[in-house]
């Protein structure tokens, strides 16, 4: 028999706190009972449609207590962008914006949000980017996506509405509140709203692809990095090529991304880049579909640039026991399915 389940849509805060109110009393009263957030990625029906929410809160105290009974709460309701700001470089969106959406509308106000989205986290909410824990292509050069987010307003599975960090970079005081709900599933409640840090908007960006002798591509990338600033340039062994131990020269493929704060000057960086380009080498302008198809992993950075952040990997497992009792701290009765 299939456990029967409620659906739920609050439209704000104080409506996902009196569902998880009424979660916890009808848990109290011994009926076994446990929520969900719908877009959790790590939920039971990750990539399931479900059906429209319909649900009251007297459904939740009528549960019968021989079965367990899912509770289902999505964010499709809190679909607003509250504010974009240009003089304080931020935007306010609730949980249940399209991430495609929202990177448009910073881009409609003039500002920039570095993490673009591809055809997998287009559609994926807000709140589903964070509980998420989401991982992009640009976080070499742009820093983690936990960096971008400033504050978060949170329901606890206890019915408390709590708000973490604030609209300011710089307040940072004791425990990363906002940084431990960054890929926890919604194990800590509901994402109402999240302030989100912007950055200006670049004039020009200009993806481009130097295929050629890696010694004259290290060399290429050498006044490069002197002359144009670019803001990542990555190696790759040429696709096909291997050690042919015949004395030929290693191929390789550089990919970059040079930036400039006046518009329209995208010709004007092709043709500095082409003229830095030795003899041999093949310069070519990437899209930014194929700039971020090209960044595969596995590829070398060049000198100077992080391999990766193997460090937060390892204090993540050195916390695991604390997060533990963290979860415990929001979640005391324990009706949140991990």
């Amino acid at each position: 028999m299939r456990d029967p389940a409620l659906f739920f849509s609050p439209g704000g805060a104080l409506e996902a706190a009196e569902i998880f109110r009424a979660c916890g009393a009808a848990a109290a009263a011994g009926r076994r009972i446990r929520a969900v957030i719908a877009e959790s990625p790590f939920g039971p029906v990750k990539g399931v449609e479900l059906p429209a929410a319909h649900s009251s809160i007297e459904d939740i105290a009528r549960a019968a207590g021989a079965e367990e009974t899912l509770v289902f709460l999505s964010h499709s309701s809190m679909n607003e962008i509250h504010e974009i700001s240009r003089s304080d470089f931020l935007a306010v969106a609730g949980g249940g914006v399209a991430f495609g959406i929202f990177i448009d509308a910073v881009r409609k106000a003039g500002l920039y949000f570095p993490h673009e989205p591809d055809d997998t986290t287009r559609e994926t909410t807000i709140a589903g980017i964070i509980m998420g824990g989401a991982a992009f292509r640009t976080e070499r050069r742009f820093g983690r996506l936990r960096e971008y987010i400033l504050s978060l307003e949170l329901v606890t599975p206890g019915g408390e509405i709590i708000r973490t960090g604030s609209r300011s970079v710089k307040d940072v005081t004791g425990y990363d509140l906002t940084g431990f709900l960054m890929g926890g599933g919604g194990r800590c409640g509901m994402i109402v709203r999240a302030t989100m840090r912007l950055l200006p908007a670049p004039g020009t960006r200009l993806g481009f692809l130097c295929e050629g002798a890696r010694v004259a591509l290290e060399s290429l990338a050498g006044e490069i990095r002197k002359r144009l600033e670019p803001a990542f340039l990555e190696m790759f062994p040429a696709r096909g090529s291997g050690a042919a131990g015949d004395g030929s020269p290693a191929m390789a493929r550089l990919i970059g991304e040079l930036q400039s704060a006046v518009r329209d000057r995208e010709q004007a960086l092709l043709g500095s880049l082409s003229g830095l380009a030795p003899e041999g080498v093949r310069v070519s302008r990437l899209e930014a579909a194929a700039l971020a198809a090209t960044a595969t992993p596995g590829g070398t950075p060049l000198p100077g640039r992080s391999a990766g952040d193997e460090r937060a990997v390892e204090g993540e497992r050195i916390v695991e026991e604390l997060e533990r009792r963290l979860y415990r701290v929001f979640d005391p009765q324990g009706i949140m399915l991990p």
